[in-house]
């Protein structure tokens, strides 16, 4: 539908894997593949079949109301909001059994980038997984979203980097992939209860009363 140019300027969904190439041929396009489906005016987008069935029963709860919807609902045993169950890519190694080996890697590499994109399409593209079932996974072996995860990473080593007291605050933010200093202060206040410039006035205090002691 989309060559017939009816889609430009609405938003639209697709499977992952098509995304990118959609985006190209079709720059108009609003496409945004998280969603399982959309509808936009008239026109109505999935990213997959379970997305498809999804949308039907979306149609129905729409034309016959949600009694109806839910009924066939508990027939086909799906739910209305049920995310799309993606294919994993070919090359994707199965994490039933030791999940955590095949995510060891991966911490160690977003470590030594934390000044880089850290979003979860990036990191489950590196993990040969599709940006759902990537999330799902981590979030069963780490206990919290793929984004905690990063952000918590990226505080720690911050603190880390500011205890050495050899840098300023804008360095240090941007070292750890934070876009602005105020966006990090208030991140780095939110998890540790202290402003992240505390480090420097108490690294100027122990300068002041060393000279002091010196005199």
């Amino acid at each position: 539908m989309a060559p017939t140019g009816l889609l430009d300027g609405r938003e639209v969904t697709t499977h992952w894997r098509f995304a990118r190439d959609l985006a190209r041929r079709f720059p108009r396009l609003k496409i945004d593949h998280r969603k399982p489906f959309v509808r936009d005016g008239p026109y109505y987008t999935t990213t997959g079949l379970s997305a498809g069935v999804n949308l039907s029963l979306a149609m129905i709860q729409e034309d016959y109301g949600p009694h109806v919807a839910q009924s066939l609902e508990q027939e086909l045993a799906l739910r209305l909001t049920k995310e799309d169950q993606e294919e994993l890519p070919p090359d994707a190694i199965p994490l039933d059994n030791h999940p955590i080996d095949r995510l060891s890697d991966l911490i160690a590499w977003m470590l030594r980038n934390l000044h880089a994109d850290l979003s979860v399409e990036v990191l489950a593209r590196r993990a040969c997984m599709c940006p759902n079932h990537f999330s799902k996974v981590f979030k069963s072996v780490f206990g919290e979203p793929p984004s905690d995860f990063v952000q918590n990473l990226r505080l720690n080593e911050a603190r880390r980097r500011l205890s050495k007291r050899q840098k300023t605050l804008r360095t240090v933010s941007q070292s750890v992939g934070f876009a602005s200093s105020a966006a990090f202060q208030r991140a780095f206040e939110r998890k540790f209860g202290s402003r992240p410039s505390s480090y420097f006035e108490d690294r100027q205090s122990t300068c002041v009363a060393g000279a002091n002691g010196s005199t």
